[in-house]
């Protein structure tokens, strides 16, 4: 057992360059998945792009121990550094409320929001980090059978991670349980918000008011009495889907 824990203590002090650029890596795979998951709306694009953006989220976390010990070699901490940790901490806080508690707004913000909006501010920052530092380039060496494991080990880890909040999170009854392919939560028509722009109102609309369609004004009850109601699901970017008529 003490064999083992020195092993282990060994390869956290061996962290360097590799873990620096699988660490980069990770995260533009999950800035990239992220993307694609708000892009894809059928299920199984949905679906392969929510659970690849997960486990790459998941692998930042995996990577953490070796990344302390980088920096704690480090002999000063620049200040766009230190600001970059906090917001992939939020980042990764943030997108795990929104995955086990669901739609919410604190301030004017749903976790979705704090979660991408903390992805855009810190991918500048991200920028600047990289080349502040020397750069990392892939090597042969880096493709050596075991590169290569452990490579394979920080997929299996993150991948395990996902399976274990996913288990977990149902054992709960977690709102993760509930979640369809896109990762959005259910909400009752009544309590989808009315407008999703931040800090926006409702407009008033008067009685008299006219729609032009194709030229030809409408008012809202002729529209009304001209429309044909249709059972459908709308399925917000924002983490929520309502179903309604």
């Amino acid at each position: 057992m003490i064999r083992r824990w020195t092993s282990q203590i060994g390869r956290l002090r061996r962290a360097g360059r590799r873990t620096n650029l699988a660490l980069l890596i990770v995260l533009l795979a999950a800035a990239a998945t992220g993307a694609l998951a708000f892009a894809a709306g059928t299920p199984l694009p949905a679906r392969m792009a929510t659970v690849a953006h997960g486990v790459f989220g998941l692998a930042v976390v995996v990577l953490i121990p070796w990344k302390t010990v980088i920096v704690r070699r480090a002999p000063a901490m620049r200040a766009t550094s230190l600001i970059l940790v906090g917001l992939i901490a939020i980042c990764v806080a943030s997108g795990l409320l929104e995955v086990f508690f669901g739609y919410g707004v604190l301030w004017h913000l749903s976790p979705m929001q704090v979660h991408v909006g903390s992805a855009i501010l810190a991918a500048p920052l991200l920028v600047s980090h990289v080349l502040w530092h020397r750069r990392q380039r892939l090597r042969c060496v880096d493709l050596s059978r075991r590169v290569l494991l452990r490579t394979g080990g920080l997929a299996a880890a993150a991948a395990a991670t996902y399976v274990m909040f996913e288990v977990v999170g149902r054992l709960l009854g977690s709102g993760s349980a509930t979640r369809i392919a896109t990762g959005s939560h259910r909400l009752s028509p009544d309590a989808a918000p009315a407008t999703i722009w931040l800090f926006d109102q409702v407009p008033d609309v008067p009685a008299d008011h006219h729609v032009n369609v194709a030229g030809m004004p409408f008012s809202v009850s002729d529209l009304t009495s001209r429309s044909t109601a249709v059972a459908a699901r709308l399925d917000c970017t924002s983490g929520w889907y309502t179903e309604a008529e």
